[in-house]
């Protein structure tokens, strides 16, 4: 039962809708035979609104083009502006930096001479606290042989003989120990010297063989992670654009079909299409312009800090490398002249007294300054080894951060790109939206106007065509009126010259 009323009821109301349209029509239709002057009336009222419409839209085209014109000299003055003061900040850091650099260096060579004072005074203090011990140790050793001489001589009568052979034997055994001493020690400083010699040659190497090494490594992998990014962008890029092409391509053929139809309309879109154009290959221009000449500001700037840089380092090594070697020929003439005069006055005490004291005292001048030269040596061999510590904890800090600041510049350029890309999908798309609307609109209004009547339109035509060929003739009236008025004023310049 269900089934058979729907059929009814659908049918029904399609009848009424009909009847309410035609019944809308014929009332339309009626109004229109009607007021049909009053609609011609409105028509012609329309037309002229049109026309004030478009004289106004030429005005403000030409207007738009001069505002655009300022609107490029100001940016341009504005950039201009910009950059100078970017130039002048530039300057000012790199003088401020210079200010800051030397007097971080001024400070730190009172430091270093300030330590260095401190060092050797203490220095000085316990050499003297040992001397001090050394003599004092020398002075009972002198007492104890002077008092065993003097117990010594009164029994001398008594064991001459065994004394005068046991003395021989005694100096035999003495003499040889010395010699023997003498050329083992000098066998053990030439073979020291050797070791030295091939150590530091060693040395040199392995550092010379590390510092190649880590230069090729670096270059290498800048080079593969440049060709890999090179690799990747081409790829992306090659994608990117057959895709682009493909869809652009689909969407143009469908476009010229719709086009084909509409071929007045199609030639005003393309005139404002390609005004927007050259507008805005005019504005990429300006910005690549701008770019490129903040890129070659940007690259002179890291240069000319890379420059300053080394050129510091560089300064400062030779400060650095002056000193040590002033500090080391300081004290080595201190040592010498210390040990001179220590010389001197054991050599006049050794004078006064007997042959054995004075061997005695060669004998322990000799062990001292071997121990000397030991505790020297082994103390420059541990500041030598704490400086080049230093120096490649510094190197590789500096290396690092210079390491991470290139990769990070490279992820930053990396985001940009994507942002670009992305921004610049948006506006494409954009673009197409706002051309897709303007071409319904076009053809909405084309549309409506076919829908009209026939005689409609041809009086339409017919009002357009008497309104061009009056509007013609008021042109040519007033260019020939312009043209009169022009020539008199020509004539009157002419005659006021003459007069």
């Amino acid at each position: 039962m269900l089934t058979r009323v729907a059929p009814r009821k659908n049918e029904w109301l399609r009848r009424v809708a009909a009847e309410r349209i035609q019944r809308t029509w014929r009332a339309w239709y009626k109004y229109c035979q009607e007021n049909s002057e009053w609609l011609q009336t409105t028509w012609i009222a329309a037309t002229m609104i049109q026309a004030r419409w478009r004289a106004y839209h030429l005005k403000r085209q030409k207007l738009d083009r001069a505002s655009t014109n300022m609107q490029r000299i100001v940016r341009a003055f504005l950039v201009r502006r910009t950059l100078q003061k970017r130039r002048c900040v530039i300057i000012i850091q790199r003088h401020a930096r210079g200010v800051l650099a030397r007097n971080r260096l001024r400070h730190k060579n009172a430091a270093a001479v300030k330590c260095q004072a401190l060092i050797r005074g203490a220095l000085a203090r316990r050499q003297v606290a040992k001397r001090r011990v050394v003599m004092h140790q020398l002075a009972i050793t002198l007492q104890c042989a002077i008092r065993s001489h003097q117990a010594n001589k009164k029994v001398q009568g008594r064991r001459d003989v065994k004394a005068a052979e046991q003395a021989r034997e005694e100096s035999a055994v003495h003499i040889q120990r010395v010699f023997r001493g003498g050329q083992g020690r000098e066998e053990a400083t030439r073979k020291l010297d050797l070791y030295n010699q091939q150590m530091e040659q060693y040395k040199a190497a392995t550092k010379l063989q590390s510092m190649a090494r880590r230069d090729a490594a670096i270059k290498k992998v800048d080079q593969i992670r440049a060709a890999k990014f090179e690799k990747m962008n081409k790829a992306a890029t090659f994608i990117r654009k057959m895709w682009l092409g493909a869809r652009t391509r689909r969407k143009y053929l469908e476009l010229m079909e719709e086009f084909g139809r509409h071929v007045q309309k199609v030639v005003t879109i393309q005139r404002y299409a390609r005004g927007f154009l050259v507008r805005l290959r005019m504005w990429r221009q300006a910005v690549r312009a701008e770019e490129e000449l903040w890129a070659a500001l940007e690259i002179q700037r890291v240069w000319c800090g890379y420059l300053g840089r080394v050129k510091w380092e560089t300064k400062y090594e030779e400060v650095w490398q002056r000193e040590m070697a002033a500090v080391l020929i300081q004290r080595h003439i201190r040592g010498w002249l210390a040990r001179t005069k220590v010389g001197r006055i054991r050599r006049q005490i050794a004078r006064a007294e007997f042959e054995r004291a004075r061997r005695r005292f060669r004998a322990a001048q000799r062990v001292q300054a071997m121990l000397r030269g030991a505790l020297v040596r082994k103390k420059f061999a541990r500041r030598f080894w704490c400086c080049r510590h230093a120096a490649v904890n510094i190197q590789r800090v500096v290396r690092g951060h210079a390491l991470r600041k290139r990769v990070w510049q490279q992820v930053k350029e990396q985001k940009a790109t994507t942002i670009q890309a992305h921004i610049q999908g948006w506006l494409v798309r954009r673009r197409k939206l706002h051309l897709i609307a303007k071409v319904i609109c076009i053809q909405r209004g084309w549309r409506s106007w076919q829908r009209k009547p026939l005689e409609l339109r041809e009086a339409a035509l017919a009002q357009r065509k008497e309104r061009k060929e009056q509007a013609e003739k008021i042109q040519q009236a007033f260019r020939k009126h312009a043209e009169h008025q022009e020539v008199k004023r020509i004539q009157a310049t002419d005659a006021g010259s003459s007069s």
